[in-house]
């Protein structure tokens, strides 16, 4: 089935409309973009909008679409909802994060040298979306969605967050330790497995 899409964005626009492009090629197929038009803000004072049409194919049907093109703005919302970052550098962030983490678990699949990389870039991934949430919890901004991502119903922010991440980094740093100890593949292993038990186990006892 092919469908028509209109794009439009006047809020960091340029980079908007870049993470909707690279977005919609994931999920459409043969697409094909139109030019890009400027238009002035109507009915309000703000920056010009910059405006497209996106055509492309999918065998998904209308609900199914109109679902997935709801989640693309999902995890980037969730970056603005946390208020830490001026407007200009969310949407880079948003496209950022998740392949550092993609890195970060291929990583950590690994032995030795590759896996010492996987275990300091989960460590610093961790620590900073951990000061978010202890940031967030000091304002008191609690409906803020956690971003854990891989949820239908994405857990509010708790301070019950806050003691799983800092457990994961605590094993984590053990990892760490242990490659440069005797018998570091096997306390490594071990220390990587639980990191993931205890993010499973989480999600399981939130659901």
């Amino acid at each position: 089935m092919q469908y028509f899409l209109s794009l439009g964005s006047n809020i960091n626009a340029e980079a908007n409309i870049i993470f909707a492009i690279e977005q919609l090629n994931k999920i459409l197929a043969d697409t094909k973009f139109s030019s890009i038009h400027k238009t002035k803000a109507e009915g309000f004072e703000g920056d010009d909008f910059l405006n497209l049409v996106v055509a492309g194919e999918s065998e998904l049907n209308f609900d199914q679409l109109n679902q997935k093109l709801k989640d693309i703005d999902t995890f980037q919302a969730t970056v603005e909802a946390y208020d830490l970052l001026p407007q200009f550098l969310v949407t880079g962030f948003s496209i950022t994060l998740p392949v550092v983490e993609l890195v970060t678990a291929c990583l950590l699949l690994v032995n030795l040298s590759q896996g010492l990389y996987g275990l300091i870039l989960a460590i610093l991934v961790l620590s900073v979306t951990t000061t978010g949430i202890i940031v967030n919890l000091l304002r008191g901004n609690l409906d803020v969605s956690c971003g854990c991502g891989g949820l239908e119903d994405e857990a509010p922010l708790s301070w019950g967050l806050v003691g799983r991440n800092l457990t994961i980094i605590v094993m984590l740093l053990v990892g760490m330790v242990s490659l440069y100890c005797v018998g570091a593949v096997s306390l490594y292993s071990v220390s990587v497995r639980y990191c993931v038990g205890t993010v499973s186990l989480y999600y399981v006892s939130v659901r």
